[in-house]
């Protein structure tokens, strides 16, 4: 009972504030000086202020904030995110964000599976022998890795391996006309290691720390002096009870994993939200800006609450 009503309230706090970012995101998108469209119709017609009115009034821009606002919220409640204006004129938005939506779940999702696998193996090897030449090492290398700019490590790869070694394409998702998994994994190679590099020597800093918390565990000392090997101290105590705050940290990463792929996909010309989201900034297509941001947000959100949850179950006061 006690952890359904936890769970309810996490759910509640997660829907009011998604809902206060639909009305931040909003807000902050149509409040610029001119209106949100006065910019670039002021490029296309000479700043004729009668051609903006025009156009404005055509796209529904001239009524009251707080009647658009709610009518952008009706859409999204029935799947409807407008239509682009710039950068497909015309086209549902939706669509258009399931393509790249598609792309940058396959490049985080794959950076993100590379990231926690190298990680936990400098982590677990960093722990298991604190203090010596491969821990100090291993540390060095997470720090200098984890302090490179994301994009300044792209070019390194790209100029390394795309321009001077040509072993892998410079930038897309594929060769057209080509549609095989293989072609698609050529392409993911460079953004992929890219986006898992700094992600890596974070996540192996975080595993480390845990892992030595729970190894100098009283509890812990007892087992060895049992007789049992330090590999089943590791498996069977030590990693289990570190996993709960790791899981809590993979929700506080997403966001620097979006904006890590957000630059990444700019480096590499990938087609995914970030290159997307680039694009409409420059276009001034607000319609596409906003259904992005919210899926950014969506995303975030989601992540933490899932964490939460997660770390809820395993959490013995909340069984009932």
């Amino acid at each position: 009972m006690l952890r359904a009503r936890y769970l309810l309230r996490r759910l509640a706090q997660a829907v009011v504030t998604l809902i206060a970012v639909t009305a931040l995101l909003f807000g902050l998108l149509h409040a610029i000086p001119g209106g949100p469209l006065r910019n670039l119709i002021g490029e296309a017609v000479g700043a004729d202020p009668a051609a903006a009115e025009r156009a404005e009034a055509l796209l529904g821009l001239d009524r009251p904030p707080l009647e658009r606002y709610l009518g952008w919220v009706g859409g999204l409640l029935v799947g409807e995110l407008g239509a682009s204006w710039v950068v497909a004129p015309g086209r549902p938005v939706g669509p258009l964000l399931l393509t790249a939506l598609g792309n940058t779940l396959l490049l985080t999702g794959s950076a993100l599976l590379l990231a926690l696998l190298l990680g936990g193996l400098v982590g677990v090897a960093s722990a298991l022998r604190p203090g010596s030449a491969l821990d100090l090492g291993l540390g060095l290398g997470s720090l200098l890795l984890g302090g490179a700019p994301t994009f300044w490590l792209g070019m390194l790869l790209l100029i390394a391996f795309a321009v001077e070694l040509a072993w892998l394409p410079a930038g897309g998702a594929q060769t057209i006309g080509r549609d095989d998994p293989l072609d698609r994994l050529r392409y993911l190679v460079l953004p992929v290691v890219t986006l898992a590099a700094v992600q890596v020597a974070a996540w192996g800093r975080y595993v480390r720390a845990a892992l030595l918390e729970e190894l100098g565990r009283e509890h812990l000392r007892t087992a060895r002096a049992k007789g049992l090997s330090e590999a089943v101290v590791l498996v069977r105590h030590a990693a289990p009870n570190a996993l709960a705050p790791l899981v809590a940290l993979l929700s506080l990463e997403a966001p620097a994993l979006v904006a890590g792929a957000t630059v990444t996909e700019a480096v590499f010309s990938y087609p995914g939200l970030g290159r997307l989201l680039l694009t409409a900034l420059r276009a001034y297509d607000w319609p596409l800006v906003q259904g992005i941001a919210l899926i950014l947000a969506v995303a975030v959100i989601g992540a933490s609450l899932a964490a939460e949850v997660v770390v809820a179950l395993a959490n013995p006061r909340l069984r009932a």
